[in-house]
C-alpha cells in the first residue's frame, strides 16, 4: 500500500529534525551499507540542512561543498546519522560526475533532494 503524501513528508521531517545528517559521496552503488566512498585527497562527509518537506521530498538549504577532491567518478551519494555514525541510505545522482584531483565537488542549494519512499 502507497504511503499518503502528508504522511511521507512528517516522516521526512522527523528524520531530518533530529541529529544532523552528513551527506557522503561514492564511486558506484553504495548498497546497503555506505560502500564504495569516495577517498583521498580532503574527502570528508559534510555536514547538511533540509527545509520542510513537501510531496514527499525535502531539498537541501545551504549549499553542501566537497573541497580538494580526489580524482575520480561520483555516482552516488548518502546519508549518515553523525560524520561518524551510521549508513541510513544512498541514491544515484542524476548524472555521474567525474572530478579532478583537487576540484570542488557541490551540491547547490535546492539540488539535493531525499525522498521518503514506499517499501
Amino acid at each position: 500500500m502507497a504511503r499518503a503524501t502528508t504522511l511521507k513528508n512528517t516522516i521526512l521531517d522527523l528524520y531530518l529534525s533530529g541529529a544532523t545528517p552528513y551527506i557522503s559521496l561514492h564511486s558506484a552503488d553504495p548498497g546497503g551499507t555506505g560502500a564504495d566512498e569516495v577517498s583521498g585527497g580532503s574527502y570528508a562527509r559534510k555536514a547538511a540542512t533540509f527545509g520542510a518537506a513537501a510531496g514527499g521530498a525535502a531539498d537541501n538549504t545551504a549549499a553542501i561543498e566537497f573541497t580538494d577532491m580526489p580524482a575520480c567518478t561520483v555516482t552516488h551519494c548518502g546519508i549518515w546519522s553523525a560524520l561518524a555514525g551510521s549508513w541510513q541510505q544512498g541514491g544515484a545522482l542524476t548524472a555521474s560526475k567525474t572530478v579532478n584531483a583537487g576540484d570542488t565537488f557541490r551540491f547547490p542549494i535546492g539540488d539535493l533532494d531525499v525522498e521518503e519512499v514506499d517499501v
